[in-house]
């Protein structure tokens, strides 16, 4: 096992239960994060998420509802979904849970503190 600090040992990392069926692993560095999130059967997003995600389905799959569409992603699917409000979307588990793994600019609050860390999640999608 290598102690090198450009290899995280994410599975160590603990889960944050963030919400009602949706939990979290965050990894923090600088002005970027990584998220492992859980979404679980019975997860409902309060309204539209305007937020633009990159990420990948690890395991599982879901539904992503968009004003004009509905997508479908499952494990092995990448997800680039530009932010705004022309692309505002919600998640919708399919199956027992999903989790994806998201790339993202840190909160510009949180972005200052540049140690990694398990900080609290802000957005859920």
């Amino acid at each position: 096992m290598s102690t090198s600090p450009l290899v995280i040992p994410f599975h160590e990392i603990d889960w944050q239960t963030v919400g009602p069926y949706c939990r979290v692993k965050v990894l923090s560095s600088g002005q970027q994060q990584l998220r492992l999130v859980e979404f679980q059967k019975g997860f409902e997003e309060e309204g539209w998420c305007e937020k633009g995600h990159i990420g990948y389905v690890v395991e599982g799959s879901l539904e992503i509802e968009f004003p004009d569409q509905t997508v479908s992603a499952q494990a092995g699917d990448a997800i680039l979904i530009p932010g705004g409000h022309p692309t505002r979307h919600r998640a919708h588990v399919i199956g027992e849970s999903v989790q994806l793994l998201l790339f993202e600019d840190r909160p510009s609050e949180e972005a200052s503190d540049s140690s990694r860390s398990t900080g609290e999640l802000i957005s859920l999608a």
